[in-house]
């Protein structure tokens, strides 16, 4: 590659730090979904996979969408439904509201991943080498 022959002309001592690194002939930040290999100052894509806490985090973070949705769902149906007796066709609305809820959150949080850099990897972790 062209910028890999250019790097001849940076020194090791023109990147200082752990997140600057040569990406495209230049000393500068890796872009998202790179980090700096320490042994040549390259910025390379990152391969490591998510570690059971950050699978947690990310397991976390969909139910916090999916609890101020459905508390949403739940001030919408209070509002509609006050003083009156739910009948057996306005609840199997409201479960479905449920549930269309859950898999529009799990879609989402899915194609983030996905879409994310690296695309179509789950190799999207960039741990920061000490």
């Amino acid at each position: 590659k062209q910028w890999y022959q250019r790097r001849v002309a940076i020194t090791a001592g023109e990147c200082p730090g752990r997140y600057c690194g040569i990406y495209e002939g230049s000393c500068t930040a890796c872009p998202r979904g790179q980090r700096v290999n320490l042994t040549n100052n390259l910025c390379e894509p990152c391969t490591g996979s998510p570690s059971a806490y950050e699978w947690f985090y990310l397991g976390f973070m969909v139910l916090v969408v999916i609890y101020f949705n459905m508390e949403l769902l739940t001030r919408l149906h209070d509002k509609t439904y006050t003083d009156v007796e739910l009948t057996r066709s306005q609840l199997k609305g409201t479960i479905k509201w449920i549930f269309v809820t859950i898999f529009e959150v799990l879609i989402s949080a899915v194609a983030t991943l996905l879409l994310a850099d690296p695309k179509g990897n789950k190799s999207m972790v960039c741990h920061v080498v000490c």
